[in-house]
């Protein structure tokens, strides 16, 4: 049975929470939201931790879709929690950077929790959550870390839930007298974690009762190998690994990877990858084996892994080479405007550029390619140009690093580079179909405005 003395000691236990966090809690409507929602209510001043609700609105069940919103928004205001709201297209956002819609929710889901800069974000998953993970990830191909269920803790993402059943947070509602929504799309078997819930798991159960169970107990073995897999791996990797080159480039030593267990030397090829990249999201088995047998061939054989990476036989050495630190360098163009007439700037990829100052007219189109930005608050040089080390994008409440949008974003590594924006020091002030600087947008206050646009293949919006 859930209880707040049981969630507080799962929040002590795991360090979910220090005293003073502004905790942000997405709250869909569901029984288990409206369980973490009062949970975390209940908890809020015996933590010493202020609490807000972030609702996110999908825009795919229309009508229903925004009584979920108002329900939530109600509870908040009877609760006087500060509420959130968030609306995004997740079907147009799936279809422009070909993701599932599932994938589309998720990443748009946590770019809405984390705008802001929240000290914590709490989300409701349960047990039955993480067992679908473990057997959605195995289904689709994984490695141990995707075998270890959803984890209590991940950087800044906290779930006080993740060691309860549905069950009780059904019973906790109702005990209560917690009203909550059902969201019609959970018996969707269109989506494939729904298969996995409505259709798998209870075929599961038929098998053994405690099937979800055994499930979590079997991730949590897993987790504690991966873990002491990569502390060995850690290890070996200051062992046979040498960093002190060029920047861009770790060398490992091949006679001494290759008397390594086969798992280890697998986790020492991530853990170089890792190094340089900082992510491992689109690394198979495949390109791990790849970069093994490399090992074995004659010196200055090399394949080439994402993110711009090159793994290299030198010698008796093996190489990993960021390639994107020897890229092309992109043209720093000036962006000169005025008032008396627009003006134009070709891109290297045949894009035009062009710009007007003009005063704030009362309604400002949404368009995708064409935006009206606040003009005297840049206040330097503006420029086109690509991303820089240390470029950032200001957003509510914060900034974020241009290389993590670019990632919740989906775009390629291999066009990263590439992509040209309206900068203002290292501070993004447009990046084209992504999103403008939130220091730069039309408030009250604006006086003059900077009208751009974007115009590609010759269509004046590329909403076309």
């Amino acid at each position: 049975m859930i209880t707040a003395d049981r969630v507080a000691g799962v929040i002590r236990e795991y360090g979910m929470i220090k005293e003073g966090d502004r905790v942000r809690a997405g709250i869909s409507g569901g029984a288990d939201s409206m369980c973490l929602l009062f949970l975390m209510y209940e908890l809020k001043d015996k933590l010493k931790f202020t609490l807000e609700a972030l609702h996110f609105n999908h825009c795919i069940r229309g009508a229903e879709a925004d009584a979920d919103e108002a329900f939530v928004k109600k509870s908040c205001e009877e609760l006087k929690v500060r509420f959130i709201s968030v609306k995004e297209d997740v079907r147009l956002y799936a279809s422009e950077h070909s993701l599932s819609e599932e994938e589309a929710g998720r990443i748009l889901r946590y770019r809405a929790l984390k705008e802001g800069n929240p000290d914590r974000i709490a989300v409701a998953h349960h047990a039955l959550d993480s067992a679908e993970t473990v057997l959605f990830n195995l289904i689709r191909g994984t490695g141990l870390k995707g075998l270890s269920g959803i984890r209590p803790v991940s950087g800044n993402v906290i779930r006080p839930l993740i060691f309860f059943t549905r069950e009780e947070t059904e019973s906790y509602c109702r005990e209560r007298g917690i009203e909550y929504r059902e969201d019609s799309t959970n018996r969707d078997t269109a989506y494939n974690r729904n298969r996995i819930r409505l259709n798998i798991i209870p075929e599961a159960e038929k098998i053994n009762p405690a099937a979800v169970r055994h499930i979590l107990e079997a991730a949590e073995k897993i987790e504690e190998t991966r873990s002491y897999i990569e502390g060995e791996a850690e290890t070996l990797f200051y062992k046979v690994s040498d960093t002190s080159g060029l920047p861009g480039r770790v060398a490992v030593n091949i006679e001494k990877l290759a008397k390594a267990h086969p798992c280890l030397r697998e986790a020492v090829i991530k853990r170089c990858i890792d190094s340089l990249t900082g992510s491992l999201k689109d690394i198979t088995g495949a390109h791990i084996r790849e970069a093994e047998l490399i090992m074995g061939a004659q010196s200055g054989k090399s394949i080439c892994l994402p993110y711009g990476i090159r793994v290299r036989r030198s010698f008796g050495s093996l190489e990993f080479i960021r390639e994107e630190d020897t890229r092309e360098e992109h043209p720093v163009l000036p962006f000169p405007v005025n008032e008396k007439e627009e003006t134009g700037l070709t891109l290297p990829d045949g894009s035009l550029i062009r710009g007007i100052i003009t005063g704030k007219s009362a309604e400002i189109p949404n368009l995708r390619y064409t935006k009206w930005l606040d003009y005297d608050k840049i206040k330097g040089r503006a420029v086109w140009r690509t991303r820089q080390e240390g470029d950032r994008i200001s957003i509510r409440g914060g900034s974020r690093k241009l290389k993590d949008l670019f990632i919740d974003e989906k775009i390629p590594a291999a066009d990263r580079d590439s992509i040209y924006f309206l900068a203002e020091g290292s501070r993004a002030v447009w990046i084209p179909g992504l999103r403008i600087g939130e220091d730069y947008k039309v408030t009250e206050e604006t006086e003059r405005v900077l009208k751009v646009s974007l115009v590609k293949d010759g269509a004046e919006d590329g909403n076309k």
